[in-house]
């Protein structure tokens, strides 16, 4: 008996070093997939952090697009204003020969809005104050 102890305690010592061994492995072979996560853990933020930029950096584009917009609507409204006044300046110089013409050459002594020469000139001056009119309007809406 006292030779199985020792064979006993032998494999006994054998089992727990091996069990031991088993462990260390097992534990070494945690810690690897942990690592292994730990870096794609670490590209998947990297993936998230690129995602996020790309969807800022789009919104920033959207509305710089719609601030593009807007710039654009107001100059060309702006534009269409100076145009038009322009056209009533020359409409108010043709009016003011014409009426010029009815005094001095035609010799009338009165001249109303009604006056065939006065009147068409007259509609066409009205008609470019409401563009005007309606153009700074719409330039008070956008801002």
């Amino acid at each position: 008996m006292s030779r199985k102890k020792p064979v006993y305690a032998f494999y006994r010592n054998l089992f727990f070093t091996l069990t031991l061994l088993i462990v260390k492995f097992k534990i070494r072979k945690a810690i690897h997939a942990t690592e292994r996560r730990k870096a794609m853990t670490f590209k998947e933020r990297m993936d998230k952090m690129i995602v996020k930029s790309k969807d800022t950096t789009k919104d920033v584009f959207q509305k710089a697009k719609v601030k593009t917009k807007e710039l654009k609507e107001k100059t060309s409204l702006k534009t269409e204003i100076r145009q038009q006044e322009r056209q009533a300046e020359k409409k108010l110089a043709t009016l003011g020969s014409t009426v010029y013409d009815i005094f001095v050459t035609k010799g009338q002594a009165t001249i109303s809005k009604s006056t065939t020469d006065v009147k068409p000139l007259l509609l066409e001056i009205e008609e470019i104050e409401k563009k005007i009119d309606k153009a700074e309007a719409e330039l008070k809406k956008l801002g």
